[in-house]
């Protein structure tokens, strides 16, 4: 049951392009489309926030951090991410995501000053290649848009950045309680930028909109922090990652199935390098881990803080 809940949750998260996708079909816009996500995530989240606000102890410097996480990390992913889907297909948006992979490790030797091992250098190598073989330089409708290629990388940088930020917020709050302070600060901010150059009307996360931000902000900030929270503990750190894992693949063959984009063979073979990189990563950890021990930083974030 803990496998098939990291195995959902991960499915969860790769089936979200498509569902972008198909609200801007519908005519909806990108302001719309993130401000709702947030709206309904709120929506879901603030009655519990409210009954916890008054008995949990927020310490003022840990409360502001985390709000950054949120905005920045949380919130930047989200507006990145759906901004480079009015571009690009969603099988290159979400690969183009999943740059955290070494981003990651560039901002820890920047920021930290951690050298990264051996292996997760070959691990950055073999998703370098990936990424060279899956995403074309053309494809049936059009050339990869520069700034399309430009926000999927600085949707990468934001959600490197929500991992490592999330990795240094001491983990005494309740899961559910910072998860719900990290998304209403997101919308909070989300909404204030919009409301700068777009008209209030045209955020209105009803009517038509209703369907497509409920979806996402259940299957994005929802759904998978409960189902990790539930399953991360059960079947050990390193499992839970090579599940997590999953996103990837479930992603293109949503793109691949649902929205009918083409993958030709030589992108396939990218993917499989990129899929092999991550599982380095992660045969590392279970080497020195065997396997058990604390949660790694990216599942956890998934399972506690949305």
């Amino acid at each position: 049951m803990g496998s098939l809940a990291v195995l959902l949750a991960a499915s969860f998260y790769g089936v979200m392009s498509p569902i972008v996708k198909g609200a801007y079909g519908e005519g909806h816009t990108f302001p719309q489309i993130t401000f709702s996500q947030f709206f309904y995530a709120t929506l879901f989240y603030l009655p519990f926030f409210l009954w916890r606000m008054g008995k949990v102890k927020i310490p003022i410097r840990e409360g502001v951090w985390l709000f950054f996480v949120g905005v920045i990390g949380l919130g930047g992913t989200s507006l990145f991410y759906y901004a480079s889907l009015q571009y690009l297909p969603a099988s290159i948006s979400l690969i183009l995501l999943f740059q955290f992979v070494w981003i990651g490790l560039l901002m820890d030797r920047l920021f930290f000053k951690k050298k990264g091992s051996p292996l997760q250098l070959f691990s950055v190598l073999i998703v370098l290649l990936g990424t060279f073989f899956a995403v074309p330089l053309s494809y049936e409708g059009g050339g990869i848009y520069l700034p399309g290629f430009l926000l999927g990388l600085a949707a990468a940088v934001s959600y490197s950045f929500f991992l490592i930020g999330t990795s240094h917020i001491s983990h005494h709050m309740e899961g559910w309680f910072r998860s719900a302070w990290m998304v209403i600060g997101a919308m909070t901010v989300i909404g204030l930028i919009f409301l700068t150059y777009v008209p209030l009307q045209e955020l209105n996360p009803f009517g038509g909109m209703t369907k497509w931000g409920l979806l996402l902000g259940l299957l994005g900030q929802v759904f998978p922090p409960l189902l990790f929270s539930y399953g991360a503990p059960k079947i050990g750190g390193s499992l839970t990652s090579l599940l997590g894992s999953m996103e990837l693949p479930v992603g293109l063959l949503a793109a691949f199935f649902l929205l009918k984009e083409e993958i030709n063979l030589v992108q396939w073979m990218g993917i499989l390098l990129i899929f092999s990189g991550i599982l380095l990563t992660q045969l590392e950890q279970f080497i020195n881990g065997k396997g058990q021990g604390r949660i790694p930083y990216r599942r956890k974030t998934h399972g506690e803080n949305g």
